[in-house]
């Protein structure tokens, strides 16, 4: 049980992390990092990877609930499909975004756009990939399932008395 939730924990923690750097990436592309000298491209790969940490966090706090649900049934059922946990990451992902989207104030800047939907949905697949890679693929390994033995016709064998 013990092992079951750190590697369920330790999953979580990583696809957190996955999903950040996945939003850090959309705000600060590659092609952009590239393009600068040497000595500024350190320095925002640097900034970039900080604010991918404390993105980690807010995603962290926000998908917390909804995750221990989500790994709940994955453990207790043995789900162990990729699609299963990137489905779950993406539905994580919508939610925040209109959650964020609800926040908004009328007539000020809206995140209310493709491109801040299609980051948060590929995060959010992201991170739902990731938690599978870590630890999804062995949900429900290392519970207790006691099954009495079978026979040659696959019916269990009685208990004889000795």
């Amino acid at each position: 049980m013990l092992v079951r939730s750190l590697r369920v924990l330790l999953a979580f923690a990583l696809a957190c992390l996955a999903a950040a750097l996945t939003l850090v990436l959309f705000v600060l592309t590659p092609g952009e990092v590239l393009s600068l000298p040497p000595a500024v491209r350190a320095d925002r790969v640097g900034n970039a990877l900080e604010l991918a940490a404390v993105v980690a966090v807010h995603i962290a706090l926000f998908s917390a609930p909804l995750v221990l649900v989500a790994a709940t049934i994955s453990e207790v059922l043995a789900i162990r499909l990729w699609i299963y946990h990137a489905l779950t990451g993406l539905l994580v992902a919508a939610l925040g975004f209109f959650v964020q989207r609800s926040t908004e104030q009328i007539g000020l800047p809206a995140i209310v756009n493709n491109y801040a939907l299609t980051a948060f949905l590929v995060s959010g697949f992201v991170g739902g990939f990731v938690y599978w890679i870590v630890g999804g693929r062995f949900s429900g390994q290392g519970a207790a399932t006691a099954r009495p033995p079978e026979t040659e016709g696959g019916s269990p064998e009685p208990l004889r008395r000795q």
